[in-house]
């Protein structure tokens, strides 16, 4: 079972991005929202990373 850090969007209601954290330190993953969800940053959206378990569960992205 892998643990992955989610990027939900508090204001969409939904997760727009899930990345393994054995590969992606949350360093990197404050660069991707920077970089690939600016819009959501733009339109003033709350965003935030969680821990989540296995995300085969979930249906990984």
């Amino acid at each position: 079972m892998g643990r992955y850090t989610e990027i939900y969007c508090r204001d969409c209601r939904r997760i727009i991005g899930r990345y393994n954290a054995k590969y992606y330190s949350e360093a990197r993953i404050g660069e991707i929202i920077r970089t690939c969800h600016a819009q959501h940053v733009k339109e003033g959206h709350s965003i935030e990373q969680r821990q989540a378990g296995d995300a085969g569960a979930h249906g990984a992205a």
